[in-house]
């Protein structure tokens, strides 16, 4: 079986308010994203391409994987 999405490394996940999401990077502002999660492994999840209330990544937005140990939050100026 095919399946069409996007490829995000499992470190990037995170979860606020019980939603799965990710922190993406937009210049020098973080936001966090709701993402509809279709298969997941040990490395990947693959999710969603079809944007809407409750997935909301697009293609090329940058998801932080490694925060440096500093705590994300959405709208946040680094």
């Amino acid at each position: 079986a095919s399946h069409r999405g996007i490829r995000i490394d499992r470190r990037g996940l995170r979860v606020q308010n019980g939603q799965p999401g990710v922190y993406i990077r937009s210049g020098n502002m973080v936001y966090f994203r709701k993402i509809e999660i279709l298969l997941e492994d040990e490395h990947y999840i693959l999710v969603s391409s079809n944007y809407s209330e409750t997935n909301q990544i697009l293609m090329y937005d940058e998801v932080i994987v490694d925060s440096g140990g500093m705590e994300l939050y959405d709208k946040q100026i680094i």
